[in-house]
């Protein structure tokens, strides 16, 4: 797996874009996982998963993304993902990740999505 990050202002806030590239599963999510709380522990609150060059997405991923969405939520940030490949968004899907955290279908629309009230 592969991450880059892009800090961006936005509506005088900063949002963090990840890109995640390859396979997210038990051996590869402890490294998003250390890149996330690090943004955190930083102060960074607003966070975009982009997923266009994500193929593959396990449980263990599965449940690091609902672990962060509920930190960034109680620290009055949020979690969005843009780009989502359709076998990804399937698993979403049928799993109801789809329901609890946001996906978006570009960039704007999740920075836009930051400054809905929830």
């Amino acid at each position: 797996m592969k991450l880059s990050v892009e800090k961006l202002q936005a509506n005088n806030k900063s949002v963090q874009i990840v890109k995640v590239d390859g396979y997210l599963d038990a051996h590869t999510f402890p490294s998003l996982e250390e890149m996330l709380h690090k943004l955190m522990d930083e102060g960074e609150r607003q966070i975009i998963l982009d997923f266009a060059t994500l193929d593959y997405i396990s449980s263990a991923g599965l449940g690091l993304l609902l672990g962060i969405h509920r930190l960034t939520s109680q620290q009055m940030g949020g979690l969005k993902i843009i780009n989502m490949q359709e076998p990804v968004h399937r698993v979403f899907d049928v799993l109801g990740f789809s329901r609890i955290i946001e996906i978006c279908a570009s960039r704007d629309a999740a920075i836009e999505a930051f400054e809905r009230p929830t």
